[in-house]
């Protein structure tokens, strides 16, 4: 059973049925998921904040303000393997609550760095299928991405900037 709530974002990951491959061309999928994120925001009038498609799973956190993260993801997956002609994913996903700033920051971080750690980008800007490839590169998403208010509250607007362009040396210093 999910928690609804609409007063916490929430980190989702979805896994494809059988842990396979997605079988179609990257930007296939990527142009698939971004029309589905769109038309089941809109339909839900849910909030995104980040998204990462990888070759067999996603990464996505978003705010519900209706409480209705349940029928989003419904909807999400099922435009999702309508546009694929296939069924890539189930209604399945995973979920946790992001509390408060740090924990966020620690999410950001998390998605942006997962195609690093995948050994498929060398930097988190670079993954073509990221929403941060998106922003880092002033690029216009197909879809409206949300600005992180009560993340950047605990960054000076000047250093939400910086926070951004320095995702990568974040990850690095980290993981060291």
């Amino acid at each position: 059973m999910t928690l609804k709530t609409n007063e916490y974002f929430y980190h989702i990951t979805a896994k494809t049925i059988k842990d396979q491959w997605l079988e179609a061309d990257m930007p296939k999928v990527w142009n698939a998921a971004c029309q589905s994120l769109s038309l089941a925001a809109h339909e839900c009038e849910v909030l995104i904040s980040q998204f990462v498609l990888m070759s067999n799973h996603y990464h996505l956190t978003l705010r519900t303000p209706k409480s209705n993260i349940d029928y989003f993801m419904f909807l999400y997956t099922d435009y999702f393997n309508f546009l694929l002609e296939k069924d890539s994913f189930n209604h399945k996903f995973h979920w946790s609550l992001i509390k408060n700033s740090k924990q966020f920051q620690q999410v950001f971080t998390y998605i942006y760095q997962n195609p690093v750690s995948a050994k498929i980008a060398f930097k988190s800007h670079d993954y073509l299928y990221s929403t941060y490839h998106y922003t880092y590169n002033h690029l216009k998403l197909p879809f409206p991405l949300c600005r992180l208010k009560h993340f950047e509250n605990n960054l000076q607007e000047s250093k939400y900037d910086l926070f951004l362009s320095q995702v990568d040396e974040r990850i690095a210093i980290e993981h060291i």
